[in-house]
């Protein structure tokens, strides 16, 4: 038999249940019960598919609504979700090739992003026009 929590009776509670079986099977009865919700949940959400799929202009309605609520979205976490996004694809690039292939694949970028540092700290000391300079002598070269 699983163990459900028991709730803390050291302090006055609303409850009703006194000793730990009692708590013990309210608790199962709960849990019974959240799976027979959650059973109609899914019947409710099956019945609404299916009257979209047999209501093309409701379908289009909803998904306009949809691509709103997502644009909304994107425009307040857009950066978050970018990151989010940007990591599960350099994860499932590392799963299915392998550590080096990435790194092999971003040593120009990363390469890139150490020199545009190394510039950033070095923009007080008047490096301008050496900057200038390696930008131009990059466009020949790629």
């Amino acid at each position: 038999m699983s163990t459900l929590p028991i709730k803390n009776t050291s302090r006055p509670s609303k409850s009703t249940k006194s000793t730990p079986a009692q708590l013990e099977a309210a608790a199962r009865y709960r849990q019974k019960n959240q799976s027979h919700l959650q059973g109609q949940a899914r019947e409710r959400m099956a019945q609404h598919r299916k009257r979209l799929k047999d209501n093309p202009q409701q379908l289009a309605e909803y998904r306009a609504r949809a691509r709103q609520a997502d644009g909304r979205y994107r425009a307040r976490h857009g950066e978050r979700v970018y990151c989010r996004q940007a990591d599960k694809r350099a994860t499932d690039f590392v799963k299915k090739y392998g550590a080096d292939a990435w790194l092999k694949r971003n040593r120009n970028s990363l390469r890139r992003e150490a020199e545009e540092r190394r510039r950033g700290q070095g923009e007080g000391e008047g490096t301008s026009e050496k900057e200038s300079d390696d930008e131009e002598g990059d466009d020949e070269e790629g």
